[in-house]
């Protein structure tokens, strides 16, 4: 585990419900999302630059109604918070 706190469900699936709520939109895979992230980010500070480019995915997509995030969308995000974190090492 990296620093900062260790990640927990309960606060990735409370940041993903704000981004259905300011983009009215429902994530139709929410749980899959959380199980990715949990299984990926190594601290609460990569999590949540996760479900922020999440956002950022949801915002410039323009989505609307149901919503599911790709895998390879998460992969791409995972992979940049890789290259973050050997960065910062």
């Amino acid at each position: 585990m990296g620093e900062g706190s260790p990640v927990q469900a309960s606060v990735i699936q409370s940041q993903l419900q704000m981004v259905e709520l300011v983009y009215s939109i429902r994530i139709r895979n929410i749980d899959e999302v959380v199980t990715w992230i949990l299984a990926t980010a190594h601290n609460d500070h990569e999590a949540y630059g996760m479900t922020a480019a999440i956002n950022t995915w949801v915002a410039t997509r323009g989505a609307s109604g149901d919503v599911e995030i790709p895998r390879k969308i998460f992969d791409e995000i995972s992979r940049l918070i890789d290259k973050k974190r050997e960065y910062l090492h």
